[in-house]
């Protein structure tokens, strides 16, 4: 067998250095190149990526953080953003009040289906009593904020004389679909008096939001003719919460 100390390389030449010379000058490691937006990047790629990210998000990887670093982070504060930025629609600059540019969820099944992760990151925390619940109060917050955008809306389009959107707003459904399953859940009422009265006192400080929701979603007075058609006009989803 050949010994590889018997072959006499060229002194001169470093392959490895070159190497990471090539690497380098390309920038590919460079975190801010990498952040940036592909010029020629589509919606459909801006999408994928999104959709990417989040299916590796999980609170299996955050839960590793202290109370303290997961203050530091603010990571609760980057969960409501994400959330909010991924489920309430923007208004459009060109357009009336109530016309919104299309959702990034929107045309994805993927990450429609990925889109709440974020915010049940932040439940999971939230209800984590190896943590002491420390995230319960920005989820609260958050729920909050939800069950207050289709409102939001109502009284923008009352002050712009637009007319107001067919259905709720998406934000509003899940977070009156998330209130409703934590006001169910076991550690609910494995939680703490505490604890407990803080969600029972979310509900009563969202009474209003969570009576314009009822009424949104059930029909109108006329729609009542027939009794027998009653139950199947009202959204599955508000008889369920209701219930």
């Amino acid at each position: 067998e050949s010994d590889p100390d018997d072959f006499e390389f060229e002194s001169g030449y470093n392959y490895q250095d070159d190497t990471l010379a090539a690497f380098q000058d390309a920038d590919i490691f460079d975190p801010t190149s990498l952040s940036k937006p592909l010029k020629d990047s589509s919606w459909t790629d801006l999408q994928r990526a999104v959709c990417d990210l989040l299916s590796e998000l999980s609170y299996t990887k955050l839960a590793p953080l202290s109370q303290k670093d997961w203050k530091k982070q603010n990571v609760s504060a980057s969960l409501t953003q994400l959330t909010l930025t991924l489920l309430v629609r923007q208004p459009s600059a060109d357009a009336p009040s109530t016309a919104c540019n299309t959702p990034l969820l929107d045309g994805h099944d993927e990450l429609r289906h990925l889109g709440v992760q974020p915010l049940f990151v932040l439940r999971d925390r939230a209800m984590d009593g190896s943590h002491n619940y420390d995230a319960l109060d920005d989820y609260l917050t958050t729920l909050q904020t939800m069950l207050a955008v289709d409102a939001a809306i109502h009284i923008h389009s009352q002050q712009s004389q637009d007319s107001l959107p067919s259905s709720l707003a998406p934000a509003t459904i899940v977070g009156l679909s998330s209130l409703s399953a934590l006001c169910n859940s076991r550690e609910y009422l494995q939680s703490s008096k505490e604890n407990r009265q803080k969600i029972r006192q979310c509900v009563l400080d969202n009474v209003e939001d969570l009576s314009s929701i009822v009424e949104r979603s059930i029909p109108s007075a006329e729609d009542f003719k027939n009794a027998e058609d009653n139950v199947d006009k009202v959204p599955s989803w508000v008889r369920l919460i209701l219930t």
